[in-house]
């Protein structure tokens, strides 16, 4: 095991200081068959979402925030739900974290098997340096690189307003949620 250094305390505190996530998008010269792959793909994946509603909504009560009471599909559930029908039209995802300039990384890319491919970045954002800390950061990214590339709504996601969580507070932040869970109930959002 490395011993903790100062390059290594610097990297350390780097990671932890508050920062905004960076998002880029590339991909190969053409995606004109990856793209109608995944349209197949997706026709396929999106009527299973549908159909199996009730089972995502089990699933999803396990996956609870305690705190603020929203529900949201993990990425064992998105895998479920998208693998077999992306690999039989060819397509496969590819995790690839890494760091650079003392910054982490994942990347993800969306390939077809005529070599061409689609790829979501973004920075990790490290709230903890421990292994279940870099565990998390990774979890969190693949996911939802997963979920804008194959272009997928959660299951009651909560839109992003953790993110806003330190701006907005927690009375606040829960007050929200709150309104957005019963214009749901009341099916007026």
């Amino acid at each position: 095991m490395d011993e903790i250094n100062d390059t290594n305390l610097a990297y350390i505190k780097q990671s932890l200081k508050p920062q905004t996530p960076t998002v880029r998008m590339t991909q190969s010269d053409n995606i004109s068959n990856l793209i109608e792959a995944l349209c197949a793909a997706k026709l396929e994946y999106g009527s299973v979402v549908i159909k199996n509603e009730d089972t995502r909504k089990n699933k999803a009560a396990k996956n609870t925030n305690s705190g603020f009471g929203y529900e949201y599909a993990d990425l064992g559930m998105i895998n479920i739900m998208t693998t077999a029908y992306l690999a039989s039209h060819g397509l496969t995802i590819v995790n690839m974290p890494y760091s650079l300039k003392d910054n982490m990384y994942m990347r993800t890319r969306l390939y077809h098997t005529s070599n061409q491919w689609l790829q979501g970045e973004i920075k990790m954002i490290l709230n903890d340096i421990t292994s279940q800390g870099l565990g998390s950061a990774i979890t969190y990214a693949r996911r939802y690189l997963k979920l804008c590339l194959l272009d997928i709504a959660p299951v009651d996601d909560d839109d992003g307003l953790m993110a806003m969580q330190d701006e907005i507070g927690n009375a606040a932040m829960k007050n929200i949620l709150d309104n957005q869970k019963k214009a749901k109930d009341n099916g007026t959002s």
